[in-house]
């Protein structure tokens, strides 16, 4: 009998071990889910966090320039005021241009006001320390206007430090009043 009590009391002792050791793991899976979730959540509110700053320092250099940027996207019906700048720049550089406007791409909204995408080509006889020269100036321009293809050839005996022919087809965003 005495062999009887202490196998039950052993028994009772390795469930009762069983039952804590089954309790304590849960507890344990359930704290480390807690955990990886919660460093989940940290790693995103950090990604937030500086997506935030960014934005908040992007806004700042915006907000002072948001003038400058909407005078960017000029009025469609300015195009002979562009046309003319280009004139201008072409002058300032000692070449003459073929300036020809291809098509309107129609208006979208992608801005806070519509926007319409003008496509046009130019080419002109030039070097290409020029048309460097030419390309530097362009870049300066406050305009939206994209390069969407440039080519620059020549057939000389200097090759392409010689008189070429440089064209490129461009697009050119503008404002459209609606």
């Amino acid at each position: 009998m005495l062999f009887g009590k202490h196998a039950i009391i052993a028994i009772v002792a390795i469930g009762i071990a069983v039952l804590a050791v089954w309790f304590l793991s849960r507890e344990i899976e359930r704290v480390s889910d807690a955990v990886v979730k919660n460093r989940l959540l940290a790693e995103k509110l950090g990604k937030r966090t500086e997506l935030f700053s960014v934005l908040a320092g992007d806004s700042a250099i915006v907000g002072t320039n948001g003038a400058t940027i909407e005078q960017a996207f000029i009025p469609a019906e300015n195009l002979p005021d562009f046309i003319l700048i280009l004139e201008k720049l072409a002058l300032k550089n000692g070449v003459a241009q073929s300036f020809r406007l291809a098509s309107f791409a129609g208006a979208s909204q992608v801005a806070p006001f519509p926007l319409t995408a003008i496509e046009y080509q130019n080419s002109m006889s030039i070097d290409i320390y020029s048309f460097i020269k030419y390309l530097k100036d362009f870049e300066e321009l406050p305009y939206f206007t994209k390069i969407k293809s440039l080519s620059f050839g020549s057939q000389g005996s200097t090759g392409w430090r010689g008189t070429g022919s440089a064209s490129w087809s461009a697009t050119l965003y503008t404002k459209t009043n609606q």
